[in-house]
Parts: structure tokens; C-alpha cells; sequence
């Protein structure tokens, strides 16, 4: 099989999994904890974005800090049957991320993902040094629209950090998540990425906007359903090399961006 970093240059698209911490706080169960306590669970809601068409399953690891939760989120994503599997990383620290990797020995890449500032460019780089070269280093930011621009919450343009992304050893820029941006602001951020890098491309658009639960420690507890499957399907993603979902989003998202890749590749 080729690998993930060959597969995202060459083509043809692939296709992502949906959310898995928002679905698993649906189930009622700690998305932080569940690698390790509920894996059978994990792995049968991995089994089921595989089944929806998923190629790529991102492993439930987003706030894992430990190798041994990493190394488990990877394995959980195996189990499932996942073609490629990608670990997840939230942001952390700079002295936190050589354990975190070393849980990723056996993925096919590393997804660095929701980073808001040049700070993903560092840990993305740093992240390098620690893995094989066969593995995918992907880096995915967020945004939020202000005054008809979208920015990371750091106040970066997509364009500036597209720009300098090739500098630091990443094989995919992404867009993930943020406030108030919808899978059509997802696609023309990918577009501008594209004006200013030659880098693979990737979207995972949330299925709403998210509900902070102070309480719960921040995590997400509620999200916008506006975003349908058929209209994340419809959205023209053309030139992304990946496209999936991220909070909110279910398999019925993912079964149909499956039915409009295909239908893609008849024409």
C-alpha cells in the first residue's frame, strides 16, 4: 500500500472520518479518557466511520499527553480496520510533544490540529525531528471570520501562513473546527492557502459552530447542526487533497461525502 505522505500528493482524494469526541461525549463517555477505558467502545465507533467510507481514522488522542495513550489511540484506529491512520494532537507544549510522538511510531502520520497560532509551524517542525521520515507530519489550523477576514485566533491570514509552512517540513496544511466558519469558508481558506503553497491540502469542517460548557472543562458539549451531509457534500472541494469532519460531524457526513467523491471520479 502507498504510503499516506505518497497518497496525499499524488491523488486520488481521500476521504477522513468524522468527529469522535463530540460522538463520544455523546455516548456519555470522557473523549480524553476513553482511549484507555472504554476501547471497545472507541473502536467500534472507529469501525463505523471506516464502514461510512473513511479512509483515514484520527486517532481519539487530541489532549493525550503520554506515549502509552498515544500508542493505544493508534491501535484502537487499527483495530477498526482504518486504511491510514493519523495521531492526534492538540496543542501542547514544546516539552510535551517528544513523549507524545513517540506514541506515533506506528501511525501513518501525525495530524497537529485546532492550532490557532505560528506556534503549530514550531511544533510541527519539532514534531519531524522526532519521527521517521516516512511518517506525514499534517498540520491543521482554525479561524474565526472577522470583518470579512478570516484569521487565527492569533490574527494570522491563511495566505501568510501558507506562505511560510513550506519552510518547516510539512507534508499537508489543513483547516479544521473554529467559530463561526462554515464548510464554504473552509473551502475558499483552502484557497488561499494554495495561492501561496504547493502543499497537499486538507478540510475538516465542524457540523456547526460549539457551546463551551465552563463546567466540563471547556470541552464542547454542544454543537450547531446546520451543517448537513448533503451540505457538506455539495460544498466543491476541488484540489484538497483530504476532506473529513470535525466537531458534530457523524458518519452520515462522511457516507456522504463518499457518494459525491465517487460520483466525482465517474465524470
Amino acid at each position: 500500500m502507498d504510503t499516506l505522505k505518497r497518497r496525499l500528493i499524488s491523488g486520488p482524494p481521500l476521504l477522513m472520518d468524522a468527529a469522535t469526541g463530540t460522538a463520544l461525549l455523546a455516548m456519555g463517555l470522557d473523549p480524553i479518557a476513553a482511549v484507555q477505558t472504554h476501547k471497545a467502545a472507541l473502536i467500534s465507533l472507529h469501525a463505523s466511520h471506516v464502514k461510512a467510507g473513511a479512509e483515514v481514522i484520527v486517532t481519539a488522542t487530541f489532549s493525550s499527553r503520554t506515549t502509552e495513550a498515544c500508542r493505544q489511540g493508534v491501535e484502537a484506529a487499527r483495530l477498526a480496520g482504518a486504511n491510514y491512520v493519523l495521531g492526534s494532537i492538540g496543542p501542547c507544549r514544546r516539552e510535551e510533544l517528544f513523549e507524545i510522538a513517540q506514541g506515533f511510531q506506528n501511525a501513518d502520520g501525525i495530524l497537529l490540529e485546532t492550532f490557532s497560532s505560528p506556534e503549530g509551524l514550531e511544533r510541527a517542525a519539532q514534531a519531524r525531528d522526532y519521527l521517521d521520515e516516512s511518517i506525514a507530519v499534517l498540520l491543521s489550523l482554525t479561524y474565526r471570520r472577522h470583518l470579512g477576514q478570516y484569521l487565527t485566533f492569533h490574527g494570522d491570514l491563511p495566505e501568510n501562513m501558507a506562505r511560510r509552512a513550506a519552510n518547516y517540513g510539512i507534508t499537508a496544511l489543513g483547516v479544521n473546527c473554529g467559530l463561526h466558519v462554515t464548510p464554504e469558508d473552509c473551502a475558499a481558506i483552502l484557497q488561499r492557502y494554495r495561492s501561496e503553497c504547493n502543499l497537499p491540502l486538507f478540510a475538516r469542517p465542524n457540523a456547526g459552530s460549539p457551546v463551551l460548557d465552563s463546567e466540563r472543562r471547556g470541552e464542547a458539549m454542544t454543537i450547531g447542526d446546520d451543517v448537513t451531509p448533503r451540505r457538506l457534500a455539495e460544498v466543491d472541494w476541488s484540489g484538497a487533497a483530504m476532506v473529513g469532519g470535525c466537531c458534530g460531524t457523524t458518519t452520515a457526513h462522511v457516507a456522504a461525502l463518499r457518494s459525491a467523491f465517487a460520483k466525482k471520479s465517474e465524470r
